[in-house]
């Protein structure tokens, strides 16, 4: 999931509206081509005079009419697009980390898997470590709260082109499109850091946060299923090797 800055949601806006605009215009030039016709079929045989009076009155009181009308409707329309968008993102993320949800990062992922180009990269499965320690240390809301803070460090430390979700309590999964295992290294290795850093973030003395992180490189024809257990064993090996650390192909990076 992204996270759309300020600068492309003003953007964002400037489009809507200018399509709205464009779409005013367009319905308000038909209905009155419309208008227009029949008054030209019911008084040209009046004359040239009152054909021309009639096409005034008739285009202003068109105008009056069917623009309100017209406006009205495009922004009740454009408030239900928004409104719809918005269910289908909260359906769709995780309220904690903010990230994708299990179900629409599975999904993604198999449209991933599907496509020949996008299916090329490195699946990277992430474990907040001795989490159940945290919650029973310092309570539920404390868990919560580091769960955010993990999830703003995977969006931090990932591309946009990457899917990223909460798999389940403390685990997370990102695909990193495109990337070979060295990039990978490197990004998996900037998550790792920028969490074990991150801690006084919430403000709570003894607090210490770090994941392992398990990567295994997705090769063609490849299951999401073989995909993600591959990254899952190299995940375990990570917390056997002390945890706080990035295990791929049976190596293990450390800072």
């Amino acid at each position: 999931m992204h996270v759309r800055n300020g600068w492309n949601m003003r953007m964002e806006m400037k489009l809507r509206a200018g399509e709205i605009a464009k779409n005013v215009i367009i319905w308000f030039a038909c209905i009155l081509a419309g208008v227009e016709l029949l008054v030209y079929l019911y008084y040209a045989p009046m004359g040239a005079q009152r054909l021309r009076f009639e096409f005034l009155i008739s285009g202003l009181i068109t105008a009056a009419v069917s623009l309100p009308a017209i406006i009205y409707g495009m922004i009740l329309r454009e408030r239900l697009t928004v409104a719809n968008a918005t269910m289908s993102e909260l359906l769709q993320s995780d309220g904690m980390s903010g990230l994708l949800n299990r179900s629409a990062f599975m999904q993604r992922l198999a449209a991933f898997m599907k496509d020949a180009e996008r299916s090329v990269g490195v699946f990277a499965y992430i474990d907040a470590d001795h989490f159940k320690v945290i919650n029973d240390r310092f309570g539920h809301g404390v868990g919560d709260a580091a769960i955010g803070l993990i999830g703003d460090c995977i969006r931090q430390n990932s591309r946009a082109s990457d899917l990223m979700g909460r798999l389940a309590g403390q685990e997370f999964g990102v695909f990193l499109e495109g990337a070979n295992l060295k990039q990978a290294v490197i990004i998996a290795e900037r998550l790792r850091a920028q969490v074990s850093q991150a801690s006084p973030e919430l403000g709570i003395k003894g607090l210490q946060l770090s994941v392992s992180i398990g990567l295994a490189v997705h090769k063609p024809g490849q299951s999401i299923e073989v995909l993600m257990s591959q990254a899952d064993r190299n995940l375990d090996l990570a917390k056997q090797g002390g945890r706080n650390v990035v295990v791929a192909d049976l190596q293990r990076y450390t800072a």
